[in-house]
Order: C-alpha cells, then structure tokens, then sequence
C-alpha cells in the first residue's frame, strides 16, 4: 500500500499549490509533535543533526540541501518513537516534500 501512495505523490505537480499544501502538512506534523520531540531527544542525535546542518550550509547543490533538509527533519520526526504512523506518512511523502525543499532552496 505505502507504494501505491507513493507513487500516486511522486506525480504531483510542482505547482505553489501543491507546495502550499505539503508545507501546511509539514506545519501541522511538525509543530504537532514538537513538545514530545524535545522531550524525548537525546545526546545521541546531536551529532547527526548539527551534521546535516553543517552539510547544508557547506554545499551549493540545492538537491543535496534538500535531502539534509529532509533528513534533519526525519531525525526529529523519527525521534518520538510512539509516532510511528506520522513517520509512515512523512515517508511516503518524502519524495515530493524532497522535490519541493530543492525547489525552495532555488
């Protein structure tokens, strides 16, 4: 099933609509578990984080800044455990919320 949807989002246009759309998403997941992020991360994520952070700022290849960018928040996404349908859900729409961060970025 997870790849029929996925594939049915990979042919999302890249339209402001449908960027305006995935960013509502990601506002909503995001800052709906973000309480339960903070208090569940721990020393061991620091690293990774502040890793794709600096790879972001180190490169110009907005594709390559977009994946970071993905990953940074699928480490935060991935950190509260007891989440797992909200991880499911940013994975299947991580191909299309990639697309659209390389699109920000540009």
């Amino acid at each position: 099933m997870d790849n029929v949807i996925k594939f049915a989002f990979a042919g999302l246009p890249a339209t402001p609509k449908v960027y305006d759309e995935i960013q509502s998403f990601r506002l909503v997941l995001e800052t709906g578990i973000a309480a339960s992020v903070v208090e569940r991360i721990d020393r061991r994520q620091s690293p990774k984080l502040t890793g794709l952070i600096e790879r972001m700022g180190a490169t110009d290849d907005m594709r390559q800044q977009a994946l970071c960018d993905y990953d940074f928040h699928a480490t935060l996404v991935a950190v509260n455990q007891e989440t797992a349908i909200i991880m499911r859900v940013f994975e299947v729409l991580s191909e299309p919320i990639k697309r659209l961060m390389e699109l920000g970025k540009g």
